[in-house]
């Protein structure tokens, strides 16, 4: 009798310890690297970049390959399971901006930002400058970082977080 008390007692411990390690392996995965690798992917987009674009009144074909881009982009993270509220906006050829959630950790942010800038130098062929902002509800977004291209290093960037977290309006 204490034998099988012993046992059940026994297989409920290991798989109680089971099942807490198995639980604490499966918080322990990073959202943002399955998000960057999700769909649609690099390829995907590089594939929608070459067919046939349609042109609104007054873009040019560059104007219409930055929309597409951003649209894209932005899909990726927002349809992705659990969804991240990733915004982009391209004030120019060579600058974007990059909107966040403000809960969002700066790791996230930067590793997302880092990928970002890859793809447009991949698909777009322009090395171009990434501003950081943290989106709030009911208030205007606020600058929280920067992202630049080093000079004399076309493959490496400088990511700087030393805003004070002021809102501008635009």
């Amino acid at each position: 009798m204490r034998r099988i008390v012993v046992v059940i007692v026994g297989i409920t411990l290991i798989s109680c310890l089971g099942f807490l390690f198995v639980k604490q392996k499966k918080s322990d995965t990073d959202p943002v690297a399955e998000a960057v690798m999700a769909n649609p992917t690099t390829a995907q987009i590089r594939q929608s970049l070459q067919g046939t674009i349609t042109l609104n009144s007054g873009e040019t074909q560059e104007d219409a390959k930055r929309r597409i881009f951003s649209t894209l982009f932005k899909k990726r993270f927002r349809e992705f399971n659990p969804t991240i509220a990733v915004g982009m906006r391209f004030d120019n050829a060579t600058s974007v901006r990059l909107y966040f959630p403000a809960r969002l950790e700066p790791y996230y942010r930067d590793r997302i930002a880092y990928t970002a800038w890859r793809e447009i130098k991949e698909l777009l062929g322009v090395s171009c400058g990434i501003t950081l902002w943290d989106t709030y509800i009911g208030l205007p977004p606020a600058k929280t970082g920067e992202l630049k291209p080093v000079a004399g290093s076309p493959d490496r960037v400088h990511i700087i977080h030393n805003f004070t977290g002021q809102h501008v309006v635009q």
